[in-house]
């Protein structure tokens, strides 16, 4: 039982980092070309075109199995439980116009936490890229 605090103020780190990254990706990926985000994020559930504007869609998921209730008199708080985030870029030209999330996206902890999951690693890579720009040669 004492490992519970614990275990919640890890939940809760993850959640609010995700969320972090989810907000970044919104001004961070803008103008990234189509081709970067096909290889970081891969291919997306669903695509559609309308009006010369591509709009890719990538689901993520978590439901059931897992969570985390903390107890307190006459009931209790869900930490985690069923979550989804529908992640969506409009492509214009070929770049990233936009981006906007969808769905049951995060928790107390993170209001975005579960769209995090889809943009980590774009985010992290344009930061990569910035920062070797950024190095003298």
């Amino acid at each position: 039982m004492r490992g519970l605090p614990l275990l919640a103020i890890l939940c809760a780190g993850c959640s609010i980092g995700r969320s972090d990254v989810a907000e970044k990706a919104r001004t961070a990926l803008i103008g990234a070309p189509k081709s970067e985000i096909l290889q970081c994020a891969g291919v997306p559930d669903r695509t559609m075109v309308q009006d010369r504007v591509e709009y890719m869609t990538y689901d993520n998921e978590q439901t059931g199995q897992s969570g985390l209730t903390l107890p307190i008199i006459g009931g209790g708080i869900n930490l985690v439980g069923d979550e989804y985030c529908r992640t969506t870029f409009a492509m214009v030209d070929g770049r990233v116009r936009s981006l906007s999330y969808a769905g049951n996206t995060g928790n107390m902890l993170g209001s975005l936490a579960m769209c995090g999951f889809t943009v980590a690693t774009c985010v992290d890579d344009r930061k990569k890229e910035k920062a070797a720009m950024e190095r003298p040669h």
